[in-house]
């Protein structure tokens, strides 16, 4: 019996995985600490607008957790109404760690008490004169309306402040039903209340990623073990894939462990996507396996020629799936960098343990797993039929499959404009999810939630207060204010202008900066000496830069910035001399955050393409293998732009994934078959009969193969995250149309004219 020399894994199965069971021992410690990281910043690191915005925030109220409460009522401003809000903000203020309540009931307002200011509550009677003048003011103030209260004057904003941590799992839970709690009595009164608070998304995230593992997991298991047992009809079998697919899960997460990778509620999808790739490594192998014992080879001779029919197809299959999530690793995009990273260390590991202790153990029991299976024991009788009439059907119908290929291509040239880059955090959650059901309605109530900052610099400290400044600034926040597509423009002037007409008793038309430097300074005392939070996102403490925030409803990006231009025009074509206004710390991540996403999908597919293309050409020793590969794997790539573009998905860190893993998954038929028919020709078959032995031996295990990758991918389908199904539902398409790609398109380029004899 001939043995490869140094196939040690062939030679000595039993110790090889003696020495694989001592190294499983060691990556058990590390995988204990495997956690799936369900923080809010994980959907907002896809969408800078609203990252900036929660960032801002953060930094002015300075706590550990916010909850923000948007209470509903048709009469807000009557004595029911406004002691609804009373009650409430108590019930809040009575909770644990809370530090602060914010609301009509339980906010102050500066007054004039001779020549300095006092604070009084901003309700400070309940007579229908004092409550109609409470609306006036709430509706027609610029620092009251859509801050406080909505425009339309039916919904109280509740701001509670925390300085407690809510990072525990129990504590995030025990919040919801503390709220749940505070807020059952009231619901049954009439208001209405929407929600939104770190903590609370955050047990929302994991929740939903609890639900989703608990529904996929048992169907996937059903699904796929039900293919693998049509492809092997072999129980024993399963369970050897079982425990190759168990020594995968303990390496891979335990060295990603070690590493410092942390997976997230959308990088966790590379856990089946890695096991589905495995999967297919195993068809192949047991598959081959099959064949060699169905042939009369026994042992460690039946496993060394399969390894000779199956070893270098799948090496160089995955070498190309290697190359697409480098490609990935590169990306300037961190969440898709990580991922790439995670990506290629686990199908180093996979690949090593398929051709190293998979082998060990196949060796060990090879006669066991087959020895008592007959419903597997030959090939279908038909296949050589079927086979030998498909390769008929492509040779007459060449031409026609060939334009079809062609004209998939030119489509998805002239859709993949209409791909959206437009990234939006609410679009990571499901339209059902509560979260986004109250950013939503946040946005849409209270004049928007997306807040861009325009800085200011006076060239001096205390600059901002010149009045020539004052008035220049003013100029601009008003011009801002006037367009509709912002809903609100919030200045440093504005906060001058509100102190001036309470230092007048609300005269009309005192809302204005004063011209008194005397006044001026007073106000910029008593301004700092009260330390009022958001007048730090007015203007800095040393008094130099002052800046213009604008505060708008969720829109399409391009839109957005087309707005924020105009601000900036206008403001750089009024600036005073020696002034210097930027948007860098607003628009630019958001430029930033839209180019990078481009940009990693376009450079992560063609560093595919262009990788995979050298690797087969110095492993194939050809230059014309290469190409027929690539455009093999540019149809299915074409159908998943097309598909992208007609059913309007997104491009997010989520998505832009698609392109680069599934091309490197897509490969994995085309260079089985082209690296089959190589060695046939090499070993002196015509080009009819290399493709035919080809297909007739490949049939089965790429079928199976692509079989269980679709099925695996269309399970994410069922996820309750619009990422994750889209990541799905079109990996599964491209591998789909990759396989028919592969049985047509190349059979079609491979084949001569002129029907030749076969070889069987």
């Amino acid at each position: 019996m001939h043995l490869p020399q140094r196939n040690w894994f062939l030679r000595f199965p039993a110790c090889c995985l003696l020495v694989t069971a001592a190294a499983l021992l060691c990556c058990l410690p590390p995988l204990s600490r495997l956690r799936v990281d369900t923080q809010t910043r994980v959907l907002l690191e896809g969408d800078q607008r609203n990252l900036s915005s929660y960032e801002k925030v953060m930094e002015i109220l300075a706590s550990e957790a916010v909850l923000v409460v948007s209470m509903e009522h048709t009469n807000l401003f009557s004595r029911e109404g406004i002691g609804a809000v009373r009650r409430v903000s108590q019930a809040f203020a009575s909770l644990r760690g809370v530090a602060d309540v914010k609301s009509l009931t339980h906010s102050v307002k500066p007054v004039r008490r001779g020549f300095s200011f006092a604070m009084e509550p901003l309700v400070t009677a309940e007579t229908d004169a004092a409550l109609a003048a409470l609306r006036e003011f709430c509706l027609s103030h610029p620092l009251m309306r859509n801050v406080m209260v909505s425009a339309d004057g039916t919904h109280a904003l509740l701001t509670v402040t925390f300085q407690r941590a809510f990072s525990s799992p129990l504590v995030q839970r025990s919040l919801r039903q503390d709220i749940d709690r505070i807020l059952e009595p009231f619901e049954k009164e009439g208001p209405r209340f929407t929600l939104l608070s770190v903590p609370l998304i955050e047990d929302e995230l994991r929740a939903t990623f609890a639900r989703d593992t608990r529904l996929i997991i048992p169907f996937g298991v059903v699904l796929v073990s039900g293919i693998l047992w049509l492809a092997l009809r072999s129980w024993r079998a399963l369970f050897l894939i079982f425990i190759n697919l168990s020594f995968a899960f303990i390496f891979v997460s335990g060295l990603w462990v070690t590493l410092g990778f942390e997976l997230n509620i959308f990088s966790v999808v590379l856990l089946p996507l890695l096991a589905a790739i495995q999967l297919t490594l195993l068809l192949h192998v047991y598959l081959g396996a099959q064949r060699a014992w169905h042939a009369g080879r026994r042992g460690a001779e039946g496993i060394s020629t399969m390894l000779g029919e199956v070893q270098k197809p799948c090496a160089f299959s995955t070498i190309t799936a290697l190359f697409a999530s480098l490609s990935l690793a590169l990306s300037e995009v961190k969440p898709v960098h990580d991922f790439g990273l995670m990506a290629v260390i686990g199908l180093g590991v996979i690949h090593g343990l398929t051709f190293g202790p998979g082998v060990s153990l196949a060796t060990l029991c090879f006669n066991w797993t087959w020895k008592s299976s007959h419903a597997g024991a030959s090939p279908v009788s038909t296949l050589p039929t079927l086979v030998m009439a498909w390769l008929e059907i492509v040779r007459r119908r060449r031409s026609l499959f060939l334009i079809i290929c062609l004209g998939q291509m030119l489509l998805a040239a002239l859709l993949a404009g209409r791909i959206r880059t437009d990234l939006r955090a609410v679009e990571f959650l499901s339209r059902r999810s509560p979260t986004r059901l109250a950013v939503e309605k946040l946005d849409r109530v209270f004049g928007g939630i997306n807040v861009v900052q325009i800085e200011f610099d006076s060239g001096h400290a205390g600059g901002v207060n010149s009045p020539q400044f004052l008035g220049y600034l003013d100029e601009v926040q008003k011009m801002a204010a006037s367009r509709p597509a912002f809903s609100g423009a919030y200045a440093y002037p504005q906060v001058l202008s509100m102190m001036n007409e309470i230092w007048e008793g609300g005269r009309e038309g005192s809302f204005r900066v004063p011209e008194n430097a005397v006044l001026r300074t007073l106000f910029v005392t008593a301004l700092n000496a009260g330390r009022y939070p958001f007048l730090r996102a007015l203007c800095d403490p040393e008094g130099r830069v002052a800046y213009l925030v604008l505060r708008s409803r969720d829109m399409p990006v391009g839109l957005y910035l087309k707005s924020i231009d105009e601000v900036l025009a206008y403001a750089s074509k009024a600036k005073l001399k020696g002034v210097r206004v930027s948007a860098q710390s607003g628009i630019h991540t958001i430029l930033e955050s839209d180019r990078r996403i481009v940009d990693s999908q376009l450079k992560s597919v063609g560093a595919t393409f262009v990788m995979i293309f050298f690797s087969l050409a110095g492993l194939w020793r050809s230059f014309t293998l290469p190409w027929l590969s690539i455009a093999a794997n540019a149809i299915p790539l074409a159908v998943v732009v097309s598909l992208a573009a007609a059913f309007d998905v997104p491009l997010n860190s989520i998505t832009i994934l698609v392109g680069a893993i599934s091309l490197g998954i897509m490969a994995d038929d085309s260079v089985h078959l082209l690296t089959s028919w190589r060695e046939h020709r090499r070993a002196g078959l015509h080009c009819p009969e290399a493709l035919h032995v080809t297909c007739l031996a490949l049939a089965r295990p790429m079928v199976f193969a692509s079989s269980v990758l679709i099925a695996i991918l269309l399970l994410f389908s069922l996820s309750s995250f619009p990422p994750v199904r889209h990541f799905g539902l079109l990996s599964a398409a491209g591998l789909a149309s990759a396989a028919v790609a592969v049985f047509s398109f190349l059979p079609a380029m491979l084949a001569s004219s002129k029907p030749r004899s076969t070889v069987s």
